[in-house]
């Protein structure tokens, strides 16, 4: 399991932990990868935010993309 896909998980588990039912680290792992994955597309308000810093809408977009492939691992 990568690193963020880790983090996210155990913030999932500590963001529930005062519930009555806790959440299961097995569900929480679901959750955090359906929250990773839905990020591989970048919204329009995301690449407005990083344009002044970007070469090209689609090398960059490339790139964030093989980021959030890495973190689901």
């Amino acid at each position: 399991m990568s690193e963020m896909l880790e983090r996210v998980k155990k913030a999932i588990v500590d963001s529930t932990g005062d519930m009555l039912l806790p959440i299961s680290p097995h569900y929480a792992e679901k959750y955090a990868r359906a929250a990773i994955a839905e990020l591989r597309e970048p919204t329009m308000e995301m690449l407005e935010a990083a344009k002044p810093h970007m070469d090209s809408w689609s090398s960059n977009i490339a790139w964030w993309q093989k980021m959030i492939d890495e973190a689901l691992k």
